[in-house]
């Protein structure tokens, strides 16, 4: 794996995920020996050995002769470059074979508006400011007289509260920053020969999908009639809070998973809890261009049952952090397959076997094929959580995130 652009992480959550494989390698790349020392710390704790070093430029990579990767990451790194075209056609060139892919994260045009306004408005008043210390006094003094209404105020500040005058300066005195809309973001990535797959956060994915978005029957036929960009265009134009497109991108336009092949299997992943709760509360659905569905609310709980007291979990399941709120049709065969796919200890399923399981359980006059694209039409709401996956039968676990509850599932009044 390659992570151009490794800064302070270095791919640490990867290298300690692919620890118990025999072959598994991650090439660490930057420039920043005081980032590399940080990334070599964060590997040092997890006592993982799987990590090269390379002090260096993204642009430079070809010159090293690192050879090829099966993946990548790189977050945040190459909206700041120069030339970001560039930097990602650099990177498609560690992956000449056809199933290369990785996880790339760049800025989002209109959820950062407010932000670019802030940038623009330091860049003319520190104009003949000669010092960094002098561009972050002034930015401060902006900031304290900053009207409430602002749109930065409102909902771009966290950095900067946070991360004091490192965070003022790389999000607000930044000299080179780009931002894409999703239109963008598909361009991009296709001027190097790269596919979007998908989006990695379950809050993106949510909030650019018009089946959860666009409630009205026929807005909804209207809108999906336009090609899947043209979908998401519309809902982050609608939504406007996107401010990171995180996306999977692959050099294959079929690299995803599906349930239409024999040797893909379905799982739970996080081995969540809450799912029976919120499908049992009635006070969970709604209508959603005339159909039934269930709200919910997608929560981060962390917790370990095997490792950490009962006293710990539970606290940690009363301070769960809301990811995103979603919604699935509720019909008889989707309650049956969320609970089937949660049950404890949590097993993968081919389609074959959903389908045999549901029918002797369930009275159902649906054939197979019926049966088949039901759970079509019902995973590709589950897909947007994040919890519900797809793989090859042949790909093991992970033991760091298999069997823990990363996951709470609320109902919509919490």
């Amino acid at each position: 794996m390659l992570v151009p652009g490794g800064g302070t992480q270095g791919g640490y959550f990867m290298s300690e995920q692919l620890n118990h494989t025999e072959n598994s390698e991650i090439v660490y790349v930057d420039f920043s020996k005081t980032s590399m020392s940080i990334a070599q710390l964060k590997i040092k704790i997890r006592k993982t050995s799987n990590v090269v070093w390379v002090i260096s430029w993204i642009e430079d990579i070809p010159l090293h002769g690192l050879g090829s990767f099966d993946y990548f990451t790189c977050t945040g790194v190459l909206h700041h470059l120069k030339n970001p075209q560039k930097g990602l056609s650099v990177v498609r060139g560690t992956q000449p074979r056809k199933d290369g892919g990785g996880a790339v994260m760049v800025y989002g045009q209109y959820g950062r508006t407010g932000i670019y306004q802030l940038q623009h408005l330091l860049r003319i008043t520190n104009e003949k400011e000669k010092t960094m210390t002098a561009e972050i006094s002034n930015a401060k003094k902006i900031l304290d007289i900053l009207p409430e209404h602002h749109w930065f105020a409102d909902r771009n500040s966290s950095d900067v509260q946070t991360m004091g005058d490192i965070g003022i300066y790389d999000l607000l005195l930044h000299k080179r920053d780009v931002a894409y809309s999703i239109k963008d973001l598909y361009d991009w990535t296709k001027k190097s020969a790269y596919n979007i797959i998908d989006f990695s956060l379950a809050n993106i994915r949510t909030i650019l999908s018009p089946q959860l978005q666009i409630v009205d029957k026929l807005l909804y036929k209207s809108i999906t009639k336009n090609r899947l960009f043209h979908q998401q265009w519309i809902t982050e134009l609608m939504c406007g809070n996107v401010a990171k497109q995180d996306a999977y991108v692959s050099t294959r336009k079929d690299a995803k998973a599906s349930m239409a092949s024999s040797n893909h299997v379905v799982y739970s992943y996080g081995s969540p809890i809450g799912f029976r709760n919120i499908i049992e509360d009635l006070g969970n659905r709604r209508k959603v261009r005339e159909e039934t569905f269930i709200s919910a609310i997608l929560a981060n709980s962390f917790v370990n049952e095997e490792e950490q007291s009962f006293a710990t979990n539970l606290n940690r399941l009363h301070t769960a952090v809301r990811v995103t709120e979603f919604a699935f049709p509720f019909t008889e065969f989707s309650r049956f397959v969320i609970i089937e796919l949660t049950k404890k200890p949590i097993k993968p399923k081919n389609l074959l076997q959903i389908i045999e399981t549901f029918k002797s359980t369930v009275s159902s006059n649906l054939t197979d094929d019926l049966i088949s694209k039901e759970f079509g039409y019902i995973f590709s709401y589950l897909e947007n959580t994040g919890v519900f996956l797809i793989k090859h039968s042949s790909v093991g676990v992970f033991p760091k995130t298999c069997c823990r509850n990363r996951y709470r599932i609320l109902g919509i009044g919490g």
